[in-house]
């Protein structure tokens, strides 16, 4: 039988655990004017809601490192990625991003139709809590 202090630490440690969500995606098609290729941008709102150091514990990492991966769903290429760190607080942030990505191999990879491309969002020093979502590419 556990403990009740057991099952606090325990979801003291699930709270405390940031919960990132895409609030909004948005894909741009570009022409690079230098190399005269065409570019893709994916445009991202992310919303992180993480909770202050626990009270009970009294610890907590002063920052939460986000990594923003993206990919094609044949043959799994790595399109773009992006890294981005947050201070601990006990409030929701919005976040803008931005991930520029070759748009002939994100096209040529994206399966049937009008093609998507695969998103991941992962928390460091968490693991299985990683999230993905598919994005069309038009």
């Amino acid at each position: 039988m556990l403990r009740s202090t057991s099952i606090r630490d325990a979801l003291d440690a699930l709270y405390a655990v940031p919960r990132v969500m895409v609030m909004e995606t948005k894909v741009q098609h570009l022409m690079d004017k230098v190399s005269n290729k065409s570019v893709g941008e994916l445009l991202i709102k992310l919303e992180v809601d993480q909770q202050s150091k626990s009270s009970r514990t009294g610890t907590s990492n002063e920052f939460v490192n986000i990594f923003v991966v993206l990919g094609t769903m044949q043959r799994r290429l790595l399109l773009g990625k992006l890294e981005f760190s947050l201070g601990r607080g006990p409030t929701k942030i919005v976040a803008d991003k931005k991930i520029k990505f070759d748009w002939d191999v994100a096209n040529s990879h994206g399966g049937e139709g009008e093609g998507v491309m695969l998103l991941q969002i992962l928390v460091d020093n968490v693991r299985g809590m990683d999230s993905s979502m598919l994005v069309k590419l038009r």
